[in-house]
């Protein structure tokens, strides 16, 4: 279930009322168009449309982290993988998870480390930023 995958996801990852499955959904849709696991135009708009959600509903924020991590586990594609990465930095650096997500968060990246390449530097980079929460809730 938490492993790349090229098709949509016919619902949310995480537990979320029936109108925020539905945006999750979309995300997931502009996700893999980003990755560009789905062929879509424009992707720059579609991290865009991610990181707006993301910023206006905090309760898809979690959503979004784990339908990164689902994109990057397992993942085929080199720049597929690169993309998935680049969205994660976005998102990190543009809404916290969780406080109750955030140490899943930090151990995915963690282990990510252990990897080869630029996932292991893009890994360092985001897990060196420490508490999210914390440092964005100021």
């Amino acid at each position: 279930m938490l492993k790349w995958q090229q098709t949509l996801v016919p619902r949310s990852l995480t537990e979320l009322d029936n109108d925020n499955s539905k945006v999750a959904v979309q995300v997931h849709k502009s996700l893999l168009g980003y990755m560009g696991d789905k062929s879509m135009a424009f992707p720059a708009t579609l991290a865009q449309d991610i990181l707006q959600k993301g910023l206006e509903n905090p309760q898809l924020r979690d959503e979004i982290y784990v339908q990164i991590m689902k994109q990057l586990s397992s993942n085929p594609t080199a720049d597929s993988i690169a993309k998935g990465w680049q969205v994660m930095c976005m998102c990190v650096s543009t809404f916290p998870p969780s406080m109750e997500f955030e140490l899943y968060l930090l151990n995915f990246m963690h282990e990510q480390k252990k990897k080869k390449g630029a996932v292991k530097n893009y890994a360092k980079v985001r897990e060196g930023h420490g508490d999210f929460n914390a440092s964005q809730q100021q």
